[in-house]
């Protein structure tokens, strides 16, 4: 990695010390920076030579490269398939809203993922280190060059595991939700896990107001041991005392993630235990149809399977919503990404 400061991680003091001949060109940086979310300080139109080399002098925007993106045949969602400075590759999505002319960014967290789950194309990879807040800003920043309208949402659900690199996401969380900064909406960003019970909690103790998401898939201990096998020592009475402690600590309910796989989690026992587990929880379901990954031969529950049982929770005052496939076709719906590995010689 670069050894220059990241310019996002800077604060004003590191910056004023630079001496500009213009009191108010910091003003006219930053929002080069944040509005118009460019990548280089070769961008700035309006700032001298001299000033532009000072800055890139001491700090950094260029933290990720765009290698390719492709775009789905069904509508404007597009896969961005990015570089890191040490050569290694991840994925985000650009997601467009059908109401306006905005889009929701799935941001990746790690090279590949530690967690292995068995109907993932992440887990697939081999995990190679956690992403830096920068690496997670700049997937943002060269995302919003890609596209005419605002990304509006946030939602990380890309490769990898959030919570895993905490520390690195609070700082991102950060940077996102300053006003002085990129100033998103604390309500417009989302967080998903795997059901890391202490970090749950621990997000139930940070002070923003963002969304919490848990991948569940089943409700029974044994199935959501198979399907996520790297799960085992945190049993499904903890996440629900994690659930429940998050519930009462922010007052905000909870989104569990709910992968239909055919003849695997769609059956009566599994809405049963499903109900069971959500009972005294402030939770509502997004039941997700399975996206072929070519793995351990899975399936997506059909149609019919899906309605009924959406039907017997709905019938039982269960809050469901349902996800429906966005960028299948290029391999950039829930749990398929999984970019190879950019060889380090190139």
């Amino acid at each position: 990695m670069e050894s220059k400061k990241s310019f996002y991680q800077a604060f004003r003091k590191d910056v004023e010390v630079l001496e500009f001949d213009k009191r108010y060109l910091l003003d006219q940086v930053e929002a080069w920076v944040y509005e118009k979310c460019i990548s280089s300080f070769d961008e700035m139109s309006n700032v001298s030579k001299e000033d532009i080399g000072k800055l890139k002098g001491a700090f950094s925007l260029s933290i990720l490269e765009i290698i390719n993106v492709v775009q789905s045949k069904k509508d404007a969602t597009k896969k961005i398939l990015f570089k890191t400075l040490d050569a290694h590759a991840i994925e985000s999505v650009l997601i467009p809203d059908k109401h306006d002319k905005s889009f929701t960014l799935c941001l990746s967290s790690q090279v590949g993922c530690v967690f292995n789950c068995t109907f993932c194309a992440t887990g697939k990879l081999l995990f190679r280190r956690s992403l830096k807040a920068d690496e997670i800003i700049s997937q943002y920043v060269l995302s919003q060059k890609l596209v005419q309208g605002k990304i509006k949402n946030i939602v990380f659900m890309g490769m990898g595991e959030p919570f895993a690199l905490h520390n690195e996401l609070w700082k991102a969380l950060d940077i996102f939700c300053d006003k002085e900064r990129f100033a998103i909406g604390e309500r417009h960003i989302s967080v998903s896990t795997i059901g890391l019970v202490d970090k749950i909690k621990e997000f139930a103790l940070f002070p923003r107001k963002h969304h919490l998401l848990i991948s569940l898939h089943s409700a029974i201990q044994e199935k959501r041991d198979l399907l996520m096998p790297n799960m085992k020592t945190k049993p499904l009475s903890e996440l629900k005392e994690a659930i429940l402690f998050y519930n009462q600590r922010k007052r905000k309910e909870v989104m569990l993630e709910y992968v239909m796989l055919e003849g695997i989690n769609d059956g009566d026992e599994d809405a049963k235990a499903l109900i069971h587990f959500l009972k005294g929880l402030d939770a509502k379901v997004n039941l997700i149809a399975y996206n072929e990954t070519g793995y351990e031969g899975y399936r997506s529950s059909s149609k019919k399977n899906m309605v009924r049982f959406k039907t017997y929770l709905e019938r039982r005052q269960i809050e469901v919503v349902q996800r429906y496939k966005k960028g299948d076709d290029i391999q950039a719906a829930c749990g398929q990404l999984a970019g190879e590995m950019i060889d380090e010689a190139k």
